[in-house]
């Protein structure tokens, strides 16, 4: 599970959330996300897998989407023949009286086969967490609250 208070407007998260062109704004290290339809994204990024950097291309699938409140989502990718699977949820709350800050929280599971496998489960959330700490930071400060 990742809980944040994000220093924006409930409005703001969620086209943060949800809206590749705003998304690719505050993405970092060569991330990349589009999509050809609503709630189904592609995701581009190198990972270090020892000395290898390959092109990972996951699958990302937003569904259950209660418009501004959160969605159940689940990803899938696969590179030099390892993968990643997992599922999961994200819920947005406001905070009572202060509508320049929202409630973002996470909760999911992954799996990974092959070359990750090797990768231990707090390595994995780690790497999460300091994404997500990067991604809204970068959101914040656009946002100048």
């Amino acid at each position: 599970m990742y809980e944040r208070a994000v220093k924006v407007t409930h409005a703001t998260l969620w086209q943060a959330l949800t809206d590749p062109a705003v998304i690719n704004v505050h993405l970092r290290n060569g991330v990349t996300i589009f999509s050809d339809s609503p709630g189904e994204y592609r995701v581009s990024m190198k990972v270090s897998v020892g000395f290898m950097r390959p092109t990972v291309k996951a699958d990302v699938r937003l569904g259950e989407i209660r418009e501004t409140q959160g969605f159940a989502l689940s990803i899938s990718g696969k590179a030099m023949g390892a993968s990643v699977t997992g599922a999961g949820s994200v819920r947005l709350d406001a905070v009572a009286g202060i509508s320049e800050v929202t409630l973002f929280a996470l909760s999911g599971s992954i799996e990974t086969t092959g070359l990750l496998k090797k990768i231990s489960d707090e390595k994995i959330h780690a790497a999460t967490t300091d994404f997500l700490k990067n991604y809204f930071s970068s959101l914040e400060n656009a946002a100048g609250i």
